[in-house]
């Protein structure tokens, strides 16, 4: 069950890609439109009232939204929304606001979520602090519908908050009424404390409005202490001042389904059952189908709580079923609805603003086709460089395979170096060199983050001193590249090796291998390798 509508809503996001913005010209204002049977009835409306004033439209619409005529009261309203201009003064911008969120008010009661949320997107892009508000609730709504609580909860509490910074007490309690229906729906009675202690220190006129509310407040606060009985009273007394408010028909389903979970609560199953039987009665005189679908859905939690399987399959079917239907009949109401609101852009352009497209057109074309051509120069300049630079990461990658081939054809079988400077002997040296290389083949030994040169210079049975005269008269390295080079090596087979390591993220082989910084091992990485790991994995796992 949806949760209360207010007379204003939220605007549609701003696309932020170029290619967008050019399909929606072409389409729109290029490319014909074909005609339909609601194309020309739309066409009729736009005739009959293209003419009319802003406001006196306005009242036309809502008398027309009072008589059901909703093809006519939503042309209306789309007409004076699409009078939208920056340059208008506040009261004229406001008016605009309001008609999109009508507009939306009357997609919403087609069941056409998309298109309400559309609108009411709009309307909030739009809207000042004067009408923000009651955008925010009704954004609120259709995120309820969808049973999207975490989302409703924030947009309802703005609204609150905004709605007690300006005094716009309707939409305050309809902004509290909404919240109180989440912590029902959730299950968190109490989520909404803050707001309703806010609520009490107001000093709003006391109306029937003022004292529903605060038999409610009452109620969902009791519920929260346990007080499951004295939580009912409150919410009858509710339900006794419903029949002079706006939408007295959802609050009193409402009102049926809180009492029902109350009597569940406090262990009454038969009452919470009653409870749920009017409520359903009542929603089918109204024609509340989605309040029809949540009734079947809190009995089939009733039952299943109790152990009985068969009422609670049976429940949930039928939930399913009316959640089927409804959502089907909402897609069969969008294809028909979005035909004709179509047209009405259509026409708008066509017949609202015609003179100023002609004038703008020719530059528009030029501009997107000069865009265009500088996209496929760009595309195609694209191209060539990643190709270039896929050739040379091929060509690195297939060098450190070759290197890391040759390094391990050395550690079998090296040769000796000869003309050495040092007062080392030849054969000590030679000695010297094969305990280094036999230290540095060691994985086990070379991946310990604390490995350093004393421990090399320990485990070749030799000194720091001899150990890195060998190093660099021999090999023509420092012991911290050496260290690197082997462990990179070591990387780079195991990033190769995809059936032992291929679960592993890079971060983990490379901390694996003794490096504790990220950007250490980046860097030591494309030192040696003249890549990037993720680059050397991917061509890795393509070869």
């Amino acid at each position: 069950m949806p949760a209360i509508l207010v007379p204003i809503l939220e605007r549609e996001q701003k696309t932020a890609f170029f290619a967008h913005f050019i399909v929606i010209f072409i389409f729109s204002h290029i490319l014909p439109v074909a005609a339909s049977d609601d194309n020309a009835e739309f066409a009729s409306y736009y005739e009959e009232y293209k003419n009319v004033p802003s406001e006196k439209l306005f009242e036309i619409a809502a008398q027309l939204g009072l008589t059901d005529n909703l093809d006519r009261a939503s042309a209306c309203y789309h007409i004076i929304s699409s009078r939208y201009d920056d340059r208008m003064d506040s009261a004229d911008k406001q008016l605009c606001t309001y008609s999109l969120n009508r507009e939306g008010v009357i997609a919403f009661i087609r069941s056409d979520y998309t298109k309400a949320y559309q609108l009411f997107s709009r309307a909030i892009t739009q809207a000042d602090d004067s009408c923000r508000h009651e955008c925010l609730n009704n954004l609120a709504v259709i995120y309820s519908i969808f049973k999207d609580y975490d989302k409703a909860r924030k947009y309802l509490e703005e609204s609150f908050d905004l709605s007690l910074k300006m005094r716009a007490w309707y939409n305050l309690l309809t902004a509290l009424h909404n919240l109180i229906y989440i912590d029902f729906a959730t299950e968190k009675y109490g989520a909404s404390a803050e707001r309703i202690e806010a609520f009490r220190q107001t000093d709003m006129p006391h109306d029937n409005d003022y004292h529903y509310a605060v038999h409610l407040c009452n109620g969902a606060m009791l519920m929260a202490d346990s007080r499951y009985a004295e939580s009912i009273a409150e919410l009858n007394a509710a339900l006794e001042k419903t029949d002079s408010l706006l939408q007295a028909d959802r609050l009193k389903a409402d009102l049926y389904q809180y009492i029902a979970q109350a009597c569940f609560l406090m262990g009454s199953e038969q009452q919470g059952l009653d409870w749920l039987d009017l409520c359903e009665q009542h929603a089918r005189q109204y024609d509340l189908y989605d309040v029809i679908r949540d009734v079947y859905w809190q009995r089939a939690r009733h039952y299943e709580t109790t152990g009985n399987r068969s009422l609670a399959k049976e429940a949930r079917y039928k939930y399913m079923e009316i959640k089927d239907s409804l959502f089907n009949a909402s897609e069969y109401g969008k294809i028909k609805d979005m035909l004709l609101y179509n047209e009405m852009e259509k026409h708008e352009r066509q017949m609202i603003r015609y003179d100023v497209e002609r004038k703008m057109r020719t530059t528009v074309i030029a501009i997107i086709g000069i865009a265009l051509l500088l996209t496929l120069a760009l595309l195609a300049w694209t191209i060539v460089l990643n190709r270039r630079l896929s050739k040379r990461n091929k060509d690195l990658y297939k060098k450190n395979v070759e290197y890391l081939n040759a390094t391990e054809n050395e550690r079998i079988q090296r040769n000796t170096i000869k003309g050495y400077r040092s007062n080392l002997s030849e054969e000590r040296r030679s000695q010297l060199v094969e305990r280094i290389q036999a230290v540095l083949d060691d994985v086990d030994i070379i991946s310990a983050a604390d490995f350093n040169l004393d421990r090399l210079s320990a485990l070749t049975d030799s000194n720091v001193k001899y150990v890195s005269q060998v190093l660099n008269e021999t090999m023509g390295k420092s012991f911290t590249t050496l260290l690197n080079e082997h462990r990179i090596n070591e990387v780079c087979k195991r990033l190769a090796d995809h059936e032992h390591y291929g679960q592993l993220s890079i971060e983990a082989i490379a901390e694996s291998m003794g490096f504790r910084s990220r950007s250490h091992f980046a860097d030591n990485f494309r030192t040696v390798t003249g890549l990037t790991p993720s680059q050397y994995r991917r061509l890795a796992r393509q070869n």
